[in-house]
């Protein structure tokens, strides 16, 4: 009998070793088989969810308010095209008054110089 008392202590023993350690083992795969199927689920819902949103309001938005910027933009062009034209022909005008007065200058210059 002593010796199956002695299996039982050994036995009890190696149980109260066992099981902490077993335990925390269990516990820690556990943990981390949660953690990691946790993560993936969130990661691929707010994947989709991100992408939805930017989709469905972000790029149109963008889209709206670029297609308005470059309505602008070539609003401003045209305005600064039309100046330019109208100040190349008041310049034109200007220039060929200028010449005539010149042309009536030399045609008098000339006129005093066989004169004389």
């Amino acid at each position: 009998m002593t010796v199956q008392l002695f299996h039982l202590q050994m036995s009890e023993q190696i149980l109260k070793e066992l099981v902490p350690s077993i335990t925390f083992k269990v516990r820690d795969s556990v943990r981390d088989c949660v953690k990691d199927a946790v993560k993936e689920a969130v990661k691929t819902q707010l994947s989709t969810a991100f992408r939805e949103s930017f989709e469905g309001a972000l790029l149109p938005a963008f889209q709206a308010r670029a297609q308005v910027m470059f309505q602008q933009v070539q609003q401003a062009f045209a305005q600064g095209m039309q100046g330019m034209v109208k100040e190349g022909l008041r310049v034109q005008q200007v220039s060929a008054a200028s010449n005539e007065k010149l042309e009536q200058e030399v045609i008098h210059a000339r006129k005093y110089i066989y004169c004389v």
